[in-house]
């Protein structure tokens, strides 16, 4: 484990386990390009499915992080999934930017209380989700992550782990333990 990690016993990604990020972006992408898509319709975990380059992408994105802490849409079933790890050490790991996490902290904090939830937690930024925090999913005894791309190495050192199901990372349910939050 790096400095400054701290043991964590469930650990959680944020956008696309609690937070609905794909349905906020589309409805700012819908609005902004009179477009219609549902989150359904992603098949790509990056998005690319838009008639967007990549740049108009990841400010969608930094749009959402900004988005008001009561306007943020979350998932009913996640807050559940962290419900019933009420009383463990609780870390959620995200690629958003540190510089986003008094934003981040906000929401997650909104949706708590909205939630009747106490928790402590920790919020531990990465820019690979992997290599740099690969101790604390190695020791954690049990997480949840969407990312097609992610979920499969994070497996390869420690099984007991869950894919959050999306539309975008269908391939994998049929080869790793899959959890719906929609």
């Amino acid at each position: 484990m790096n400095e400054g990690e701290r043991m964590c016993e469930v650990i959680f990604d944020i956008d696309g386990v609690v937070i609905d990020i794909l349905t906020m972006i589309l409805d700012i992408y819908n609005g902004r390009y009179k477009e219609d898509y549902k989150s359904s319709q992603i098949d790509n975990w990056d998005l690319s499915d838009l008639s967007l380059e990549k740049e108009g992408i990841f400010e969608l994105f930094h749009e959402i992080y900004l988005i008001p802490e009561e306007n943020i849409q979350y998932y009913p079933m996640g807050i559940d999934l962290i419900k019933k790890y009420e009383d463990k050490t609780i870390a959620f790991i995200t690629g958003r930017d540190r510089r986003y996490n008094f934003y981040t902290k906000r929401s997650l904090d909104h949706i708590f209380e909205e939630n009747d939830l106490d928790i402590s937690y920790a919020i531990y930024n990465s820019t690979t989700k992997y290599d740099d925090f690969e101790g604390l999913y190695r020791d954690c005894l049990i997480y949840y992550e969407d990312s097609p791309k992610i979920f499969p190495m994070l497996y390869d050192i420690n099984k007991n782990g869950f894919l959050v199901a999306h539309n975008y990372n269908r391939e994998l349910w049929d080869k790793f333990p899959t959890v719906n939050v929609c």
